[in-house]
């Protein structure tokens, strides 16, 4: 099982390939990186949801880790898709860094659960990434994100 030499030419001459590349001489003044900044949001059921944002232009883009990850599944992607949006990775209620902060009486009636979860990222998309009604805001997630991402999206189209 060889490769076709033929179908697939390769030419490669070591006079044009560079011998090495002074990283500190190439120029960084066009390089506009938004770093991810750490943060924590007050929500309901006495919890503190952990959060990273990046960007500060564009439309708003919330990333949604699977079940038992958290926020930083995202941290190679974040400075990238920052570049063109504002790029908000939570993490959701009872995984990664987020938890309630309390005990939560059984009158709150906490249950870590798809309701749950959708009511968290809705809220999320209004009180910290400020989505208006009309405003568009994208979701985009891995496993069990993926489908809060779609269930949000029936919820608020």
């Amino acid at each position: 099982d060889s490769v076709d030499a033929r179908r697939y030419p390769v030419r490669l001459q070591s006079s044009s390939l560079p011998q090495s590349v002074d990283v500190e001489a190439q120029p960084t003044s066009n390089l506009q990186h938004s770093q991810p900044v750490e943060k924590y949001w007050d929500w309901k059921y006495s919890s503190r949801i952990h959060y990273f944002t990046a960007g500060s232009s564009g439309p708003i883009l919330v990333l949604v880790h699977g079940f038992g990850v958290g926020a930083y599944h995202y941290e190679r992607n974040i400075e990238e898709l920052a570049k063109s949006c504002r790029v908000y990775s939570v993490d959701i209620l009872g995984q990664g860094s987020s938890w309630p902060q309390a005990d939560v009486s059984s009158a709150d009636s906490l249950f870590y659960s798809i309701d749950t979860w959708v009511d968290q990222i809705t809220s999320f998309l209004t009180e910290v990434a400020g989505a208006g009604p009309d405003d568009p805001a994208y979701i985009a997630g891995n496993s069990l994100g993926g489908l809060l991402a779609v269930a949000v999206g029936a919820e608020r189209p």
